[in-house]
């Protein structure tokens, strides 16, 4: 159990508390930086380049935020340890929201990389639909003998 009250169990949460600030200060600011270098270079991209660089900067932007969901974990940790909120799903939700970065990290990969993307929809979507359409072509010419 860590006690908040002493200086090094304070210092700690505070920097957890305010480290995602500073970091996504840091982030949205190079994310602009690189944009503009984007829209200078944009001229001399071919228009597949210039969308590849767009997805990958909209990409990293997400996962950057992927950890701002431990500063929900924080806070409800802050809530319980100065018993301002007792609940045992507040205490599950701690636990729980640390998990969130884990589970969408691979998601947002999949969207976001297009050969993944590509992979899963003709194995979910359209490999389905494939597979349909190949037992009724099969059915139609059973049929028709």
């Amino acid at each position: 159990i860590i006690d908040t009250f002493n200086p090094g169990g304070m210092a700690t949460t505070l920097w957890v508390c305010i480290h995602p600030f500073i970091a996504y200060t840091a982030i949205f600011y190079n994310r602009r930086q690189v944009i503009r270098k984007l829209n200078a270079l944009a001229s001399r991209m071919s228009t597949r380049t210039r969308k590849m660089h767009e997805s990958l900067i909209k990409a990293l932007t997400y996962h950057s935020l992927l950890p701002s969901s431990l500063c929900v974990a924080v806070i409800f940790f802050l809530l319980q340890q100065f018993n301002l909120a007792r609940n045992p799903l507040l205490e599950s939700t701690v636990f729980m929201s640390t998990t969130i970065p884990s589970v969408f990290n691979p998601l947002l990969t999949i969207y976001f990389v297009s050969p993944y993307r590509r992979f899963f929809k003709r194995i979910f979507c359209c490999g389905a639909a494939n597979r349909q359409e190949q037992v009724n072509s099969s059915i139609t010419a059973v049929a028709n003998r």
